[in-house]
């Protein structure tokens, strides 16, 4: 079972993910002409922020300290060179190749993600904890199915689907 030291320091690293990936996110969305690109970046960015607020409440909660400061993390990442590693998005993604790499960079992330909240569902004897971090899990998964879905369209068609169609035509509900 996780002691409290490690119930700390995971909720701590499932903070530095949610901005890892918000971050990646947001270069993507400013760096690709792909309109339907931009609005799915710019909706698993958005993702990112409300997870990111979720752990940052259960933190809080938990150990009667607030790291909801969202910028405050970023700068600490930043001046830590821990942000987005060492994989900052430059330049433009108009290449398909630099594209699948930033989409795949995504998948890589929420599956490293996923795997720290699995170890949190298994690691915690506290219901809340438990369910908290179950349902976090599974939209993991959902955002990841997400990405794979477009690296395939990137890849066969060379642009990006409409997100909320593929949303709509999959079990992701």
């Amino acid at each position: 079972m996780l002691d409290v030291v490690g119930l700390c320091s995971s909720l701590d690293k499932a903070l530095d993910l949610k901005v890892e990936c918000h971050e990646l996110f947001m270069q993507c969305a400013e760096h690709i002409q792909d309109l339907h690109g931009q609005e799915f970046f710019r909706y698993l960015a958005g993702e990112e922020l409300i997870q990111h607020d979720k752990i940052a409440e259960i933190y809080k909660r938990e150990f009667n300290q607030d790291y909801s400061i969202y910028s405050e993390r970023v700068k600490r990442m930043k001046e830590k060179g821990t942000l987005l590693r060492d994989h900052s998005i430059g330049g433009s993604l108009d290449d398909r190749s630099n594209i699948i790499c930033a989409l795949n960079l995504a998948v890589n992330i929420k599956k490293d993600t996923c795997k720290l909240y699995e170890g949190l569902v298994g690691g915690s004897d506290n219901s809340v904890i438990k369910g908290f971090f179950k349902e976090l899990a599974e939209d993991e998964v959902k955002h990841r199915i997400l990405l794979e879905a477009e690296i395939e369209s990137v890849t066969e068609a060379g642009c990006f689907k409409d997100f909320k169609v593929i949303v709509s035509h999959r079990v992701i509900k």
